[in-house]
């Protein structure tokens, strides 16, 4: 439980703004794949950018160990 002693340090109109703001979020027209940084609209452009976005770590460490070999054997 939060102590007085701390509530009466934030000032009232900053409580009342995040209690707001809290219930806000409920009222947001919800559709799948709203919380995602890129459109999810188009299909080709979705499947583009998650192959690169997985694709790229996963290879990282076959390209970092590829290069030391090619360098200690002189490729």
């Amino acid at each position: 439980m939060i102590s007085s002693r701390v509530l009466n340090l934030i000032p009232r109109s900053v409580m009342r703004q995040s209690l707001a703001r809290s219930h806000d979020h409920h009222k947001e027209v919800v559709y799948k794949g709203m919380n995602l940084p890129f459109d999810t609209y188009n299909g080709r452009s979705l499947a583009i950018k998650m192959i690169l976005f997985f694709s790229i770590p996963y290879s990282l460490p076959y390209l970092v160990w590829r290069r030391r070999l090619a360098r200690n054997k002189g490729i």
